[in-house]
């Protein structure tokens, strides 16, 4: 029995990439098909031609439930923008412009012309893809995330989401889950635009930051249920991640910590006095989990950067980021610093910007807590 597996990829270049894995592995580049959100232009280098209003009936014929799509055989054949086309462009009215290649583009060609409707959600269900699914399939291109989409039998499908897992496919459900903590209804409105690229960058950086503090996320998962024990302890968490090793005693940090404490929750019944020892047991565990590594990162200190005119208490900040980021959901999943260091690299410079320093200077310290955390998974 065929089936439809789909996945997200953060940019259209890393959908091109599994891609052509698929089609490494055996699997039929017919059978593949990317769909992404042509926002601004963004990807007009990869586009081969826009197909024209005049061209909608010649490339999707609606019939009878089996439903004939001449797009979809066009596409095949290599018709629609010359053999081997490897990006099309289709405007859709009301929501914006996009770009496809494969057997995915008749529907967004039906939908450009009417013949689907219930925007990307439409041609996603229309394509044999589960309704829940497809809503979020939908957000995301909506938001800026290419959609890659493999027609396969039931006995291919394991091995397919396996490849598309291993090259990068984001984790849909915690996508949705951020998306909500900021309003979304888990539905698809089809009369919505595309993001422009303004709102694509915010939608990446709020997702960083999202990941990268967890805590803050339990924090407010905690609040909705009421469990104040548990909000202290995950605050103290928060604060101590934030420090990054840079105040080594409470007794040093309590002062700043409070502040923190007191412009968050100085509304609340609750005083200091009363919730300090909670908050403290969740900065010292913290703080504990990194001293573990601290002599690790003196000695790699005192062999790589001891001849220049900075101290330790320079490096320390980058050495913890590199731990935080290796324990953090974006980056648990890999192992290989050259493949995971461009992407590091830009979340890095985003926390980092207002400072006096670049990732030249410090990489080797942000590597080296990275590897301290991956050395003991592997």
């Amino acid at each position: 029995m065929a089936k439809t597996i789909a996945g997200l990829y953060n940019s259209f270049e890393d959908a091109r990439e599994v891609r052509d894995a698929l089609v490494n592995a055996g699997f039929s580049r017919s059978d593949i098909s990317i769909l992404a959100a042509n926002s601004e232009d963004r990807y007009k280098e990869f586009v081969d031609r826009a197909i024209d209003e005049s061209e909608y009936d010649k490339y999707y014929v609606s019939a009878d439930d089996e439903r004939s799509h001449a797009a979809e055989g066009a596409v095949a054949g290599g018709l629609i923008g010359g053999a081997g086309a490897a990006m099309l462009a289709v405007f859709i009215p009301g929501i914006g412009p996009f770009t496809a290649t494969g057997w995915l583009l008749a529907g967004l060609v039906g939908l450009a012309g009417g013949a689907i409707t219930g925007g990307i959600l439409g041609a996603l269900v229309d394509a044999g893809i589960d309704q829940d699914d497809a809503t979020v399939y939908s957000e995301g291109v909506r938001r800026g995330y290419s959609l890659v989409t493999v027609r396969a039998d039931d006995n291919d499908a394991t091995r397919i989401a396996t490849i598309m897992s291993k090259h990068g496919a984001i984790d849909t459900d915690e996508r949705a889950d951020y998306w909500t903590s900021k309003g979304w209804e888990r539905d698809y409105d089809a009369s919505e635009p595309v993001y422009n690229l303004q709102q694509i960058e915010a939608e990446r950086t709020g997702y960083q930051r999202y990941i990268a503090e967890p805590d803050a996320n339990e924090i407010v998962s905690s609040a909705n249920n009421n469990n104040d024990e548990q909000i202290y302890y995950q605050f103290g968490r928060q604060l101590g991640t934030r420090s990054n090793g840079s105040v080594s005693s409470w007794e040093m940090a309590e002062a700043d910590v409070r502040r923190d404490w007191e412009s968050r929750y100085g509304d609340d019944d609750s005083t200091w006095e009363d919730v300090k020892d909670r908050v403290r047991s969740g900065w010292e565990s913290v703080k504990e989990a990194f001293a573990g590594d601290d002599d690790f990162y003196r000695q790699h200190y005192m062999n790589t950067y001891q001849m220049g005119n900075r101290g330790y208490n320079y490096y320390a900040p980058h050495y913890h980021y590199g731990y935080k980021v290796a324990t953090s959901p974006a980056y648990t999943n890999g192992n290989d610093w050259t493949i995971v260091e461009p992407q590091l690299r830009q979340d890095w410079e985003r926390e980092y910007r207002d400072q006096d320093t670049t990732w030249d200077d410090v990489k080797a310290a942000v590597r080296s807590g990275w590897e301290s955390v991956k050395q003991k998974v592997r």
